[in-house]
């Protein structure tokens, strides 16, 4: 016999959790008797159903899933249509979710709302906040699922399961953050150039508490240690610069201050002039140029100034007494520099004097 030629259509369900799903074969003889069988997550099921006047049957109160394969057969001749598969999809769940941040650095009050659950209904929630958690509760009766006693930092992969249908809803995720840390800060600069006995102070903070402190003095630099018993988080062996992008976390909470930044500086005095460590010629006005500050007016010099292979970049004189960081039209990237300075002093007697500096952007 020859096989049928039968047409098939869906509707999804209309929600999740709901069976109101539809698949529907068309094209069939009218009033005539079919068996329909089909596989549904893994379950082989048989309907025997009689085809309308126009030739169609409704297959009806479907579940989201998978139909496949479905087949039809007319009982009359044994003729069959294989139609394929069919999945039917209903919308997730359309929750919000809401939250408050704890009230204080270190405050365990923090909050994460899901909100249009159906009330007093199960649900599961699960997140990431460095491990794994899992909140199983009913929504109250205004459909709010609320979890309390947070503190501050990240909340990962943020998942809600209805118990009952396995419907979800995805949220990513969340941050809670805690007000800044009050905390100061202060430095000592380095007793000459030539030492690295600088120091950056922070106070005010917890004892016997680890923080992570975070800065930039031209590469990116992290230390973590713990607070003293005063409270004091001391950075040691530090040379003159500025350093930028000041920041100190607590290990414990993530609380955060951010103090901006603080210079360290130096100066090398000899008989005739005074040499700074560092400049930074980015434009901003300050400490754009790098020069000898004369101590006496009695002094003459010449001054070269090479990079780290020994290429001789430019030469200074009192009449032409800065430089501003640039070379044949480009500018000299962040390193140290040396220079060599000859000059005569109030007697006359003709001197020499080597070190370097550093340019930062």
């Amino acid at each position: 016999a020859n096989p049928l030629t039968a047409s098939i259509t869906f509707t999804n369900p209309t929600g999740c959790g709901v069976d109101d799903g539809t698949i529907t074969i068309s094209d069939l003889n009218a009033n005539s008797n079919y068996t329909i069988d089909y596989n549904y997550e893994g379950t082989l099921e048989s309907l025997s159903v009689t085809s309308d006047g126009s030739g169609a049957v409704t297959m009806s109160n479907l579940a989201t899933g998978i139909y496949n394969p479905i087949d039809i057969t007319e009982d009359a001749t044994g003729c069959t249509d294989n139609l394929g598969e069919v999945e039917l999809i209903a919308n997730p769940l359309t929750a919000s979710i809401t939250f408050t941040n704890p009230s204080g650095c270190g405050v365990d009050d923090g909050t994460i709302t899901v909100s249009s659950l159906t009330p007093n209904t199960e649900y599961v929630l699960t997140y990431d906040n460095g491990l794994q958690q899992t909140v199983t509760q009913f929504a109250d009766e205004s459909g709010d699922f609320v979890i309390t006693g947070l503190n501050s930092g990240m909340y990962n992969t943020i998942v809600i399961t209805e118990t009952i249908t396995g419907c979800v809803d995805n949220f990513g995720q969340i941050i809670l953050n805690s007000p800044d840390l009050i905390a100061n800060i202060s430095s000592v600069n380095p007793s000459t150039c030539d030492l690295d006995d600088g120091v950056i102070l922070i106070s005010n903070l917890s004892p016997n508490t680890e923080y992570t402190l975070t800065y930039n003095d031209g590469t990116d630099q992290t230390v973590t240690q713990l607070a003293n018993a005063n409270g004091f988080f001391i950075v040691l062996d530090l040379s003159a610069g500025i350093y930028n992008d000041i920041k100190i976390t607590s290990s414990t909470n993530n609380c955060l201050a951010e103090l901006g930044f603080i210079e360290l500086t130096c100066e090398d005095t000899f008989e005739c002039f005074k040499t700074k460590k560092f400049f930074t010629p980015n434009g901003d006005g300050y400490k754009d140029y790098w020069y000898l500050e004369q101590v006496s007016n009695q002094c003459t010099y010449v001054l070269h100034i090479f990079d780290r292979y020994g290429k001789l970049l430019i030469t200074l004189t009192p009449n032409n007494n800065k430089w501003d960081g640039i070379y044949n039209g480009s500018k000299m990237p962040s390193n140290d520099y040396w220079y060599v300075v000859k000059y005569k002093n109030s007697e006359g007697l003709e001197l020499e004097y080597k070190s370097h500096f550093s340019l930062k952007r």
